[in-house]
């Protein structure tokens, strides 16, 4: 008599105010180079000037990096380059991106910082400055509150001579909310290499006080119906784990997976599940685990305690505001662990065995076949949900290894097979 184990799990919608902003998707790098990795992350709008703009900004800086620090001359040590990002639109009349780039190498003798913003007036359809949001007779007032607020929060470290140096016409700022954010990059006016950043209300602003600006509202939580998945602990079980995302691409992969009457384990970045709330709420509705895979890339074993933290924290709570339920796992970036990170949180590192290199490799049959050579009973395969190419190979991969007799299951389901076979295997 075949023995089966039920894996029952309590899924929650929630009614969340934030929806995904269907104008923009975000473009993703990921890489792992000889001397070098690189995280990066922005908006993709459906506006051409901004999308030029922040395009030249990425490749820039994405060549420039490779060239100065991919290099034999490197072999010592690593460089790290993020680039990560904020998208707002204020009431379908303007639209703020800003770039926060941060470059640093493994022993810290280079640590870099900068901040690069495009604010787009959609009525007018040019990129505006800072200034443009100010009124003649405000301009004074309002250069006064930014050097208040930044000597304010910042006293112990600006330089209060180079404050009265400030470019406003140049300053980088950005919406949110019921703010305008302004950043300084440290060096500029600090003695540091760090972002500063100070918020003001819209409403200090005439031009922007009747704009109709977003309110937030508490999420309310449902119970629903638990999804019930049958596995015979019989047949081999492989975990199926995607990193990086969610992307445009990852409700492909859900439908392939909800077709084939299988799941899968998520390694979510936290700065994306904002604009990708929907698709989060519904790989976790259909039976699939999400797990914690930074906030924003960073390479996770080269920063503080308190760093490390923040990025696995950040990515806990924004999860939770979703699905009612924070991640038992992670996955670090780029494969890296030590002792530190170990010690310094409460969730199971999960690696993997199996590595498609989907980030890797452009053709689809090498994705797939770089999966079914090595894959076995218990395996882990690590994919990427920012690709089409691996959304096409999932299409594939799938239904192949069901047909090869494996079961595709989440993490958890997969550690509780094991166990219970590692049991009856003690009693035989």
């Amino acid at each position: 008599m075949k023995k089966f184990i039920t894996i029952i799990f309590l899924l929650l919608i929630c009614s969340c105010t934030k929806k995904s902003n269907y104008d923009y998707t975000i473009k993703t790098i990921i890489e792992e180079n000889t001397n070098t990795v690189i995280a990066i992350n922005y908006p993709i709008t459906n506006i051409v000037k901004i999308n030029k703009e922040l395009k030249k900004y990425v490749n820039n800086t994405y060549d420039t990096f490779l060239k100065n620090y991919n290099t034999i001359s490197y072999l010592d040590k690593k460089h790290e380059l993020n680039i990560d990002y904020t998208y707002y639109n204020l009431d379908n009349h303007y639209i703020s991106t800003i770039l926060f780039k941060h470059i640093s190498s493994t022993d810290q003798s280079l640590v870099l910082n900068e901040v690069f913003n495009y604010v787009y007036d959609i009525k007018k359809q040019k990129q505006i400055k800072f200034t443009d949001i100010l009124e003649d007779d405000e301009k004074d007032y309002i250069k006064s509150l930014i050097c208040n607020l930044l000597v304010d929060k910042y006293s112990s470290s600006i330089d209060i001579s180079k404050i009265a140096n400030i470019d406003y016409e140049n300053l980088n700022f950005s919406f949110s909310g019921e703010y305008v954010n302004i950043y300084f990059e440290g060096k500029s006016i600090a003695n540091n290499n760090n972002i500063l950043e100070i918020n003001i209300p819209l409403t200090y602003f005439e031009k922007l006080q009747n704009l109709n600006i977003k309110k937030n509202i508490e999420n309310v939580t449902n119970y629903i119906e638990p999804n019930i998945n049958y596995i015979d602990i019989e047949k081999p079980v492989v975990a199926l784990t995607f990193d990086d995302g969610p992307s445009k691409y990852t409700k492909e992969i859900l439908e392939t997976l909800k077709q084939n009457n299988s799941n899968a384990t998520f390694f979510v970045l936290g700065n994306k599940i904002d604009d990708y709330s929907d698709t989060i709420i519904e790989m976790y509705n259909m039976g699939n685990e999400i797990g914690n895979h930074s906030y924003n890339h960073r390479w996770l074993t080269k920063l503080s305690e308190e760093e490390q933290r923040e990025q696995i924290d950040k990515t806990q709570d924004v999860i939770k505001k979703y699905i009612g339920t924070s991640p038992i796992y992670l996955r670090p970036t780029y494969g890296s662990v030590n002792s530190k990170l170990r010690k310094n949180t409460n969730l199971e590192i999960i690696l993997w065995n199996v590595d498609t290199k989907d980030w890797k490799y452009k053709k689809v049959d090498t994705i797939i076949n770089n999966a079914l050579k090595n894959v076995k009973d218990g395996s882990i395969i690590l994919m990427h949900d920012t690709y089409q190419r691996t959304s096409e190979a999932v299409k594939i991969l799938v239904p192949q290894l069901i047909k090869d007799g494996y079961q595709l299951v989440t993490i958890s389901e997969l550690k509780e097979v094991q166990k219970i076979k590692n049991k009856l295997n003690e009693k035989r």
